[in-house]
C-alpha cells in the first residue's frame, strides 16, 4: 500500500542534508534534560527546608510534611517536563515540517486549515464544545484542493446534558481530510462507526438517510454506512473499496474511521489515541526513523486520496 522504501530513502537524504540542525536540536534537548536532572532538584533541595518548615508548623504531622515536599518535587518536575517537551517539539517541526511539506509540494500550517464547525454537517463525529486544530497540510491533487489536519473534540461536560458525557472520553484526537469533487452530490452518504448509533442526538438532522447492509461482516460488524438514497451508497462503497477501508485503517493505526459524500465535497475522519508528524520528542529525539515515519504518514494519506479519486462515484 506504501512505498516504504522511498520513504525511507527520503528520511535518509532529508537527515543527511540537514545533518547540522539535527546536531543543534540534539544539543537542544540534551540541556534540557540537564536542566530537569540537575537544576529541578537542586531549586527542590534549597526549598525543602523551608517547605518542610512550613507545613510542619501547620499541621505538626511529620508524614504529612514529607508527602507534601515529595509532591511538590513531582509536580515541578512533570510541569518542567512537559515544558520542554513542549519546547523541542515546536522546534523540530519548525526545522523539518516545513522541509517535508516543501518536498512533497506541500503547503504546511502549524495551527491547522480550517475550524472543525465547518464540516460539522457531514456528521462524521460526535457533539464537542470545544475543539483545536494543528499540523495543516494543503496540496493538489491534479486540479482538486486537498486540505488535512489534526484536530482533537473536547466533549460536553455532564451538566450540559449531553448523551454523549457517559460514554465518550474527555478529549479524541484524529486526521480529517477534506477534498473538493469534480461534481456536486445530490445525496448524502456517510459511513460511522457502530457505537455512534446509541447515542440518539448524533441522528438530529438525519431524517432522510436510512441504513444501508452490506454483506462484508469485517465491515458491518464495525461500521454503519447511512444513505439518502441506497445506490449511491451501494456505488461508492463497492467490495474493493471496502477492503481497501478496512487496510487504511490498520495501516493508520487508526481506532475507527468515518467518511462523508456531500454536495461537493468528500470528508474523511481517522480517530486515532497518538500525535502524528512528529519529527522527535524529549523522549524519542528527532532522526532518520522519525522523519520516515512522517513520510509514511503523510504517504498513507495521500495514498487514500488517489484510492478515492479511481472511484467514480466519489465524484473526484
Amino acid at each position: 500500500m506504501l512505498d516504504k522504501t522511498q520513504a525511507w530513502q527520503n528520511a535518509v537524504d532529508l537527515a543527511a542534508a540537514m545533518a547540522p540542525e539535527l546536531e543543534l536540536l540534539e544539543k537542544k534537548r540534551k540541556g534540557h534534560w540537564l536542566f530537569l536532572l540537575v537544576m529541578i532538584p537542586l531549586t527542590w533541595l534549597v526549598s525543602l527546608p523551608f517547605l518542610y518548615v512550613y507545613v510542619f508548623a501547620r499541621t505538626g504531622s511529620l508524614l504529612i510534611s514529607v508527602t507534601c515536599c515529595l509532591t511538590g518535587a513531582a509536580v515541578i518536575a512533570v510541569f518542567g517536563y512537559r515544558a520542554f517537551d513542549r519546547d523541542y517539539r515546536r522546534k523540530a517541526k519548525r526545522v523539518f515540517v516545513y522541509k517535508i511539506a516543501d518536498l512533497l509540494k506541500m503547503r504546511y500550517k502549524p495551527y491547522g486549515l480550517f475550524p472543525v464547525g465547518q464540516v460539522y454537517d457531514h456528521y462524521i463525529f460526535p457533539s464537542y464544545s470545544r475543539s483545536t486544530t494543528e499540523d495543516g497540510f494543503t496540496f493538489k491533487l491534479e486540479d482538486r484542493k486537498v486540505e488535512l489536519q489534526e484536530i482533537q473534540l473536547f466533549r460536553h461536560d455532564k451538566e450540559g446534558g449531553s448523551s454523549f458525557s457517559a460514554v465518550l472520553p474527555m478529549q479524541e484526537r484524529g486526521i480529517m481530510i477534506r477534498i473538493e469533487t469534480r461534481q456536486k452530490q445530490p445525496f448524502h452518504t456517510l459511513v460511522i462507526p457502530h457505537h455512534y448509533e446509541h447515542h440518539p442526538d448524533f441522528f438530529r438532522g438525519m431524517r432522510y438517510h436510512q441504513r444501508t447492509p452490506f454483506g462484508n461482516p469485517a465491515f458491518s460488524d464495525r461500521y454503519l454506512v447511512l444513505a439518502q438514497e441506497h445506490t449511491d451508497a451501494h456505488d461508492i462503497f463497492n467490495p474493493a473499496f471496502i477492503e481497501t477501508f478496512l487496510a487504511f485503517e490498520k495501516e493508520l493505526g487508526a481506532s475507527t474511521m468515518c467518511m462523508s459524500v456531500k454536495q461537493g465535497e468528500v470528508v474523511f475522519y481517522a480517530r486515532h489515541a497518538r500525535d502524528m508528524f512528529e519529527p522527535g520528542t524529549m523522549l524519542r529525539p528527532a532522526n532518520t526513523e522519525t522523519l520516515r515515519q512522517i513520510f509514511e504518514e503523510l504517504g498513507a494519506l495521500t495514498a487514500l486520496i488517489k484510492i478515492l479519486k479511481l472511484n467514480p462515484y466519489v465524484g473526484l
